[in-house]
């Protein structure tokens, strides 16, 4: 699967990174022995169900920034339309002299 650069919030092992640091962070007193001994437990906080909630808040992210684009490609289409229109009404103002070129 391809996502984004710097889109960590798209990336859930990022969260379980950081789950497992933080874990380790408040154990260890950084050194490497204490690393070893609470490396594990720092893991261990990284659950199916907490790996599950991570996809699913992915998800629902990927949903957002979807929706985000249709919108904004709704806008872009809108403002495509309203100057198209626009354009028409100025040629109708023209006179045919001024639509010929020189």
């Amino acid at each position: 699967m391809r996502t984004p650069p710097y889109h960590p919030e798209l990336q859930p092992i990022e969260t379980c990174w950081a789950i497992t640091k933080e874990s380790c962070a408040a154990r260890c007193d950084d050194t490497m022995a204490s690393l070893k001994t609470h490396l594990e437990a720092g893991l261990d906080q990284v659950t199916p169900a907490v790996c599950q909630g991570l996809i699913t808040k992915v998800r629902d992210q990927e949903d957002k920034y979807w929706r985000e684009d249709e919108e904004d490609d709704n806008s872009k289409r809108l403002d495509d339309d309203s100057f198209a229109g626009a354009e028409e009404d100025c040629f109708e103002l023209m006179t045919d002299e001024q639509c010929t070129s020189p």
